[in-house]
């Protein structure tokens, strides 16, 4: 069962996943873009679902996400 403090720690992880991008708008205005790196974001649950679960197939996660990492 997921506690506070598993949900902070995937906040955190989502964070540190974001990237922001500058790109303009059809009003030829500037506007940031937040967009997810995946693979950092995929990897960084992985190392989290391990350390909570020793038998976590990081594979088998990696490949239902739709990742070739």
């Amino acid at each position: 069962m997921m506690t506070r403090k598993h949900y902070i720690k995937v906040a955190k992880i989502v964070k540190d996943s974001t990237l922001l991008y500058k790109y303009r708008d059809s009003n030829d205005g500037r506007k940031m873009l937040p967009t997810i790196n995946k693979t950092l974001l995929v990897s960084e649950l992985c190392t989290m679902f391990k350390a909570d679960n020793s038998l976590f197939d990081r594979q088998r996660f990696i490949n239902a996400c739709g990742d070739d990492e």
